[in-house]
């Protein structure tokens, strides 16, 4: 693969009869991906609800007992600010997990 000064990309392909390489030409707009806009931005994280009732028919959270280690670092994790790990986040791509389920589960592996 070559990238050429004016932004372009040049490399081989193959036809769709398989029997002739040739060469594909394709205009990288990456540029346009660079421009920063003056606007507030949205992040799409991948929904998080931890009470939420899922494919069983009771809820999760009722068979976790009330004095178990994890119920105290979910309190702990959803009271943090974080806004800062937040803005690490680009908007481009595949909804990230949120951060703070993330940062849950590290904690409470390093517990056991």
């Amino acid at each position: 693969m070559r990238v050429c000064q004016n932004r372009h990309i040049l490399f081989l392909y193959q036809s769709p009869d398989f029997l002739k390489p040739g060469l594909r030409y394709v205009v990288k707009f990456s540029y346009l991906y660079n421009m920063q806009y003056k606007t507030q931005q949205r992040y799409h994280f991948r929904p998080y609800s931890p009470n939420q009732t899922i494919l069983f028919p009771q809820r999760i959270d009722k068979d976790i007992a009330q004095d178990d280690p994890v119920r105290l670092v979910s309190s702990v994790v959803d009271s943090l600010d974080l806004s800062g790990l937040r803005k690490l986040y680009k908007e481009r791509g595949r909804s990230p997990y949120d951060p703070k389920m993330l940062l849950a589960v590290v904690i409470y592996a390093y517990m056991n």
